[in-house]
């Protein structure tokens, strides 16, 4: 959103670029190491930054987003093309006919490994995922 309160339009290349650029600053990493494809937990991503990374995006956008975000999207690409599409962003590029919407595909083993992670949640923050996950609509 611009300072006037109007909606800046986001291609589905800069969402890739500032997920890239979060993952990179988050995990210590050259941005170049990361391919969009990947998922997220080829890099280490654990259930904090998962958590981080929704809470991030939305204070970018202003939008409540599903705590579940990164085992829902589990790569750049399919976050990127979820978020352009949630956000109703294209990119001038894009193909005129509707993208599908990815499907969820985390396993079992996937969310496990990330939720081991939230032993490493301070209490204020395990309170603050609490609220905002129980407050949103069913």
């Amino acid at each position: 959103m611009n300072l006037n309160g109007t909606i800046t339009p986001v291609s589905i290349d800069s969402l890739k670029s500032w997920l890239i650029d979060w993952l990179a600053g988050a995990l210590a990493m050259d941005r170049r190491q990361i391919e969009p494809s990947q998922p997220f937990l080829s890099y280490g991503l654990d259930s904090v930054h998962a958590m981080s990374i929704v809470g991030d995006l939305e204070a970018k956008f202003g939008e409540r987003l599903s705590p579940t975000l990164a085992w829902d999207y589990p790569s750049v690409e399919a976050m990127a093309e979820y978020l352009a599409e949630r956000l109703g962003t294209r990119t001038a590029a894009a193909p005129t006919a509707p993208r599908p919407q990815p499907e969820p595909h985390a396993s079992q083993a996937e969310i496990e490994s990330l939720l081991a992670g939230i032993d490493h949640l301070d209490d204020q923050e395990v309170d603050r995922l609490l609220a905002r996950f129980l407050s949103e609509p069913s």
